[in-house]
């Protein structure tokens, strides 16, 4: 490593399924936390996916919830709201870099 590829990592933000903090991620991951649940057959419908296809071996019917998605800051990531809107129950990103900044230098007890 020298000067200029050094990294320093002064604080941490992010946002998973029953995490909305990195201390609430390192808990879940500590305690053996499944946050994946199943995803509502009436999900599926109005996503377009027929009964038979939710059915059919391999289909993946359970996937991860971020809560408050309204949150998401597309055009902070260069997205348009309305892909922003599309992508965001899959795997878009969230603002979680802004909390972790604010957050930086201080202890865990004093955050």
């Amino acid at each position: 490593m020298n000067s200029e590829t050094a990294v320093a990592v002064v604080g941490v933000g992010c946002r998973f399924p029953e995490a909305a903090t990195p201390e609430e991620f390192w808990s879940n991951l500590d305690k053996g936390v499944v946050s994946l649940r199943d995803i509502p057959a009436e999900d599926l419908r109005r996503c377009g996916v027929s009964p038979e296809a939710a059915a059919a071996p391999g289909f993946v019917t359970r996937s991860g919830w971020i809560e408050d998605p309204e949150l998401f800051a597309a055009e902070f990531f260069g997205c348009t709201p309305r892909r922003g809107r599309a992508d965001r129950p899959a795997a878009a990103p969230l603002p979680g870099g802004l909390p972790g900044r604010s957050g930086a230098g201080r202890p865990p007890a004093e955050r």
